[in-house]
């Protein structure tokens, strides 16, 4: 696992500095010099070294760093744990093969080598500038992260990252840019919104599950740092809504019987890049994102006056907020709906060559144990699949334009329309030019409807279109349209426009685990077929 030895020595300079005393304390110290030398004897790439030089920077401001690793193993750490080796430096600064948080963690790495006297200062501040102006870039005034060049993937990491920096920041006895102030309010408007008692995160996108969870944790933690930037009872709101995370951490996330964070075991899977060779690592990782932020005192709130607080949160009518990440020739941006303390995640973002066919990445509304991306599989729920007559299959997803919303007494509306498709193919996008589609959105209490018209000469090119649903839901029974369910957070689905649709139990099976667990049924609707120039589903 390629970040498990830096964790290591983060883990370990923390427990030993922090948590020790007395005679444990002067054991941990004998143990620390072999732990970091066989932790340097790993692989150390990206989030590994940052991890690294965070521990041995915290060992330094102690005061104890000599005693903690021997000369020669901090000789081998100054050249290994340095952000050029995945920062192109003759190519402006460019990453190299890599999302664009991976600047939040080459900027960590500068800031801690010139703090600890490996480098000049100054790296970090160009590596900073260079991450802000891919901001203004793709972004401009709405100030979210685009993870590709102008693609338009805006994941959670692109509502994450200011809360990252500001952590190095503040840590580093920085001063906070404004930029970066104004980039982490927005981040904490999104976090507010998604607030519940389940202490549930964010729902959508890559390497969700525990870490969608601490996604949201992180960004109200490091707001909550910034004097001026929450007020009095958004920090209050902030504070319930992350003892709620911490709650679902302790009760979902970590198994008993494993020992152990649980992410891929008993039904549940995240991807690829989270997988199973990286099960200590995520331990550290994920118990280092809560030990950072201990810090934060109670603002007020006893268990009363949290208690009430939730109950109000599963009181309030229903109603949208949506947030725009960019508006060029293409749109992109996330619609937030809470209803009587649910919350759905409807993400407009699936812009990107390799994940924009990912069931994760669709734009459809996500709530977990509800809705869910199963990770790594191409397709997704409630996105209606065009099959042409030449086998290939296109979908309304990456090409969104004019988005719409309106809140109303009682529902809540957004519409977009798209002047092409996109073809489910290989790693890269293919445009499907010749039809072009409007979808719409509307939210009631307790329902969700969605529809979708498609028009155009191409439609000649099409032979019908399908649509899949796979549902945690149990008891399930077909009926006209659709099904029913006995029990789960969906209770019933129909789908109008389709001649036939199937209903069938799905097996315990890795193909159909998520992150919130197995899913246990499919459901499939055919037979829609174009009419008089368009097709309605």
């Amino acid at each position: 696992a390629q970040f498990v030895g830096g964790k290591m020595i983060n883990l370990c300079s923390y427990v030993v500095t922090e948590l020790m005393e007395g005679e444990e304390y002067q054991k941990g110290m004998a143990l620390l010099p072999e732990i970091i030398a066989r932790a340097a004897s790993l692989p150390m790439k990206t989030w590994g070294i940052l991890n690294a030089i965070t521990g041995i920077f915290r060992l330094e401001q102690k005061g104890i760093l000599e005693k903690a690793a021997e000369p020669e193993v901090l000789e081998k750490l100054q050249r290994e744990l340095d952000w050029r080796k995945f920062i192109d430096c003759e190519n402006n600064l460019a990453l190299i093969d890599l999302p664009t948080n991976y600047y939040g963690v080459a900027f960590g790495v500068a800031r801690y080598r010139e703090l600890l006297g490996w480098d000049q200062e100054g790296c970090s501040e160009r590596l900073l500038k260079r991450f802000l102006e891919h901001i203004e870039a793709y972004s401009g005034e709405y100030e979210f992260m685009d993870e590709t060049q102008g693609q338009g993937r805006f994941d959670r990491y692109s509502i994450l990252v200011p809360a990252e920096l500001t952590g190095t920041i503040l840590r580093t006895k920085m001063v906070l840019p404004e930029k970066i102030k104004s980039m982490l309010r927005k981040s904490a408007d999104i976090a507010l919104k998604m607030r519940n008692r389940q202490g549930l995160g964010f729902s959508y996108g890559r390497s969700t599950g525990a870490y969608g969870d601490t996604g949201a944790w992180q960004i109200l933690t490091a707001a909550a740092q910034v004097p001026g930037l929450l007020s009095q009872e958004e920090e209050r709101q902030a504070y319930t809504y992350c003892v709620c995370i911490l709650n679902r951490f302790g009760d979902f996330w970590i198994d008993e019987e494993m020992d152990s964070v649980n992410l891929w075991e008993k039904g549940r899977k995240t991807d690829n890049y989270r997988n199973k060779n990286r099960i200590l690592s995520e331990n550290l990782s994920l118990c280092m994102q809560f030990a950072d932020e201990l810090w934060w005192k109670n603002p007020g709130c006893d268990e009363a006056a949290m208690e009430a607080m939730m109950e109000a949160w599963e009181a309030e009518p229903l109603a949208g907020t949506f947030f725009p990440f960019a508006m060029g020739e293409y749109q992109r941006g996330l619609a937030i709906v809470r209803d009587k303390g649910k919350v759905w995640s409807l993400p407009l973002i699936s812009g990107g060559d390799s994940y924009y066919a990912k069931s994760p990445y669709f734009p459809i509304p996500y709530r977990q144990f509800a809705v869910t991306g199963i990770p790594e599989a191409t397709g997704g729920s409630l996105v209606p699949v065009l099959v042409l007559k030449d086998g290939r299959r296109a979908v309304p997803t990456v090409y969104i334009q004019d988005i719409q919303y309106q809140q109303e007494k009682e529902s809540f509306r957004i519409s977009y329309r798209q002047d092409r498709l996109c073809v489910i193919s290989g790693e890269k996008m293919e445009a499907l030019e010749g039809i072009c589609s409007e979808t719409v959105y509307t939210w009631k209490s307790g329902e969700i409807i969605r529809e979708d018209t498609f028009f155009g000469a191409g439609l000649a090119m099409v032979s019908g279109a399908e649509m899949e649903f796979f549902t945690f839901s149990a008891g399930v029974k077909e009926i006209q349209g659709g099904f029913w369910a006995e029990a789960g957070q969906v209770r019933q689905l129909t789908a109008g426009g389709y001649t036939s649709h199937a209903v069938w139990p799905l097996e315990d099976s890795s193909e159909f685990a998520t992150p919130d667990g197995p899913l246990k049924y499919r459901i499939k609707w055919t037979g829609a077929r174009p009419e008089n120039g368009s097709l309605k589903v």
